[in-house]
């Protein structure tokens, strides 16, 4: 058992296109070093951003917290 504990939260809002490769890098620097888990919260994105987070929480420890979208008229 690793004995140091890290949470990362990181807010998010649209970022589909950048998040893989974020998720991946933190993963890469804190696997075998930590235990961690990682929260995003969604701050009501339009793009893919929640079901990314989704599809990797198979692979590391990682949240969602989610916010939903405004409706803007």
């Amino acid at each position: 058992m690793l004995d140091k504990k890290i949470t990362v939260m990181m807010p998010a809002y649209n970022e589909e296109r950048d998040l893989p490769g974020l998720l991946s890098r933190i993963q890469l620097a804190l696997d075998g070093w930590a235990d961690y888990r990682i929260l995003v919260v969604d701050d009501g994105s339009r793009d893919r951003t929640a079901q990314i987070v989704r599809d990797a929480a198979a692979q590391m420890p990682v949240e969602l917290v989610q916010h939903p979208s405004p409706n803007f008229a």
